[in-house]
């Protein structure tokens, strides 16, 4: 795990990449601004296939897949 570089933001969205619609595409720009502007970010998100880890890095941010 990475030291805190800002304030800590927790992104719930209801599906995330490797989803890909408006939302989704939208939730992911906006998690790399973030990001980019120093926040320490975590994502939540649905886990829609059982095969999916239950926490992988997506664009050096951590994912939560829950069910």
């Amino acid at each position: 795990m990475t030291a805190l570089r800002g304030p800590r933001l927790l992104v719930l969205s209801a599906y995330y990449f490797p989803v890909q619609g408006g939302s989704e595409t939208h939730a992911r720009a906006l998690v790399a601004f973030l990001r980019n502007a120093g926040f320490d970010l975590r994502v939540v998100t649905k886990r829609i296939d059982a095969r999916s880890p239950h926490v992988e890095r997506i664009d050096d941010v951590p994912v939560h897949r829950v069910s």
